[in-house]
């Protein structure tokens, strides 16, 4: 019963505050560009209040575009930005 939405790089999103309650995202290589202009915006937010995950997949752990980045945004985002 439980209902899932996907959505491919076909157009814009329009990202706005509380738009929804969780996004999950799947990236692989330089493709977390996108997914990471999605979760600084709702990062940036004061307001928001959206849990965001993102799987990342990447062959060995040197592979990591942007890591430390990345990490940054989990640490800072109060536990709302899980990788």
């Amino acid at each position: 019963g439980d209902k899932l939405s996907v959505k491919g790089c076909f157009d814009k999103i329009e990202v706005k505050p509380n738009k929804w309650k969780k996004v999950g995202m799947l990236a692989g290589g330089s493709g977390i560009t996108p997914c990471l202009q999605v979760a600084e915006e709702l990062l940036s937010s004061p307001d928001d209040a959206t849990e965001i995950t993102l799987i990342f997949f990447n062959r060995t752990p040197d592979d990591i575009f942007l890591k430390s980045h990345i990490d940054s945004l989990a640490s800072r985002s109060g536990g709302r930005f899980t990788v």
